[in-house]
């Protein structure tokens, strides 16, 4: 008997990035999962930061919520629970970088009972005061990341190299890997690389992309590895 797909409701929460014509303002790769998430399982994103006044629209198969701009994480929060729940049953909520997206998902899905994931991809350990970078350079700005950690069931991490006190969930996805920096971790981190997705490097707006030989070959080394075939895309 064939097995029965079952499509999952997801509720995507980011930002910004989903401007309306598609082409201005948006996030390409944002735009790239949704359409490929969306061609099997029903798709709301909901915008936190972009549109003054609250708006609804279709983009790449999903159905964008823009949330009208409320100022201040708690008030994004509200804004979010309020607008989930006018919609059908969510079964997961997934945030986009930690702050304001990832800390109001956790946060919605601790209070709606809905299982939370937060993609950690910017500068959610970083600490440069030079440029004004990264969510470590001020007591509040790392309390909120710890929070929005403490809060989602799951953590992705775009970044190869998390700081080593942070107290990880059991599963920790690592989208880009770096030999060097994992091997570096000792065994109280718990880290285990559960999917490896890309091995693409960017220098120069010229996109190169590693060998498969030597990614078997790096893969290999690493400790509780999953082989898992990339996919291309064109």
């Amino acid at each position: 008997m064939a097995k029965v797909r079952c499509a999952v409701r997801i509720a995507f929460v980011a930002a910004g990035g989903f401007d309306e014509s598609g082409l201005d303002r948006v996030t390409p790769a944002l735009l790239w999962l949704i359409e490929r998430l969306a061609r099997s399982h029903d798709v709301s994103v909901y915008v936190l930061q972009y549109h003054d006044r609250p708006r609804r629209y279709e983009l790449c198969g999903a159905t964008v919520h823009d949330l009208g701009r409320p100022r201040g994480l708690w008030r994004q929060y509200a804004a979010l629970v309020r607008a989930i729940r006018q919609e059908p049953a969510v079964d997961v909520l997934h945030g986009y970088m930690a702050l304001p997206a990832g800390f109001a998902a956790a946060s919605a899905g601790r209070r709606l009972g809905i299982g939370s994931v937060v993609t950690f991809d910017s500068g959610e350990f970083a600490s440069l005061p030079d440029i004004d970078y990264g969510l470590q350079r001020r007591s509040r700005q790392r309390l909120a990341v710890a929070a929005t950690a403490r809060l989602a069931d799951r953590v992705t991490v775009c970044s190869p190299c998390p700081p080593r006190r942070t107290r990880w969930p059991t599963e920790l996805r690592v989208h880009r890997a770096n030999e060097a920096c994992l091997s570096s971790h000792n065994d109280e981190t718990e880290l285990r690389v559960s999917q490896i997705e890309s091995f693409l490097l960017v220098t120069t707006q010229e996109l190169r992309i590693v060998p498969k030989n030597v990614v078997s070959e790096h893969a290999a080394t690493w400790p509780n590895a999953q082989r898992v075939e990339p996919t291309s895309r064109t």
